[in-house]
């Protein structure tokens, strides 16, 4: 990519296309001692015959570390889309999500682990949690971004929590999981299930609601949309 960048600055090669540079370095660059391993889909090139490719993963990781401030997908496709071609990005971010190596801002919106660490004072948020954690069997994601926004007044999105969650989870020895958080016990059932049996339908659901958030550390609309918009019956 960087070689393509520089050669359509030249003026007799502004409409070369990429996979046609590509082509030529392959079959040609061993001469002049510039080296592509020939496999599709692979855009490293060497002066070394032994090429260690660099995979796409670490392309996106790459250039949301070097972006200054958040990225979106929208960002990322310019960035490395040479055709009309799909691009396997989600697979790869939520990867990196997973891995800690990078965070989800919101939707579609990605901060390098550097600068998303700074957002916020961790060991306040750790501080916060802990003493939440001692209260309930687990706390969900929207109910930590309430409680920490509120606290500590920043202005984070459930997103942000979810991988600040799995960061504090493995330095403290709690219990991780989508949208789970327990220094108690490790997720065996979805949400919804919790909810379902912990439900007693002689009550109202602000009732329940009240019931549910002693044992539960939820906000009210994630309730609510468990109770009205999941397809489990109640």
């Amino acid at each position: 990519e960087t070689i393509y960048k520089d050669l359509i600055k030249e003026r007799d090669f502004n409409n070369i296309n990429f996979y046609d540079v590509r082509a030529i370095i392959k079959i040609f660059g061993k001469e002049r001692g510039i080296f592509h391993s020939g496999r599709s889909g692979t855009n490293t090139v060497s002066l070394n015959k032994n090429i260690k490719s660099i995979s796409l993963k670490s392309k996106i990781k790459e250039i949301i570390d070097s972006f200054a401030g958040e990225i979106n997908r929208n960002d990322l496709i310019e960035k490395l889309q040479k055709t009309d071609e799909d691009l396997p990005l989600e697979t790869h971010l939520s990867d990196l999500v997973d891995e800690m190596k990078i965070f989800r801002i919101s939707p579609g919106t990605y901060l390098n682990f550097d600068d998303a660490i700074k957002l916020c004072d961790k060991d306040e948020v750790k501080s916060v949690l802990d003493k939440e954690l001692n209260n309930y069997e687990f706390i969900t994601s929207g109910f930590i971004r309430e409680k920490i926004n509120d606290e500590l007044g920043f202005n984070l999105s459930n997103f942000y929590y979810d991988t600040l969650s799995r960061i504090l989870a493995k330095e403290n020895n709690w219990f991780y999981g989508s949208n789970y958080l327990s220094k108690k016990t490790e997720k065996t059932k979805k949400f919804v299930d919790y909810i379902k049996e912990n439900y007693d339908d002689s009550l109202s659901t602000n009732e329940n609601f009240e019931i549910v958030s002693k044992k539960i550390g939820m906000t009210k609309i994630n309730f609510n949309n468990v109770v009205y918009y999941s397809d489990m019956v109640f």
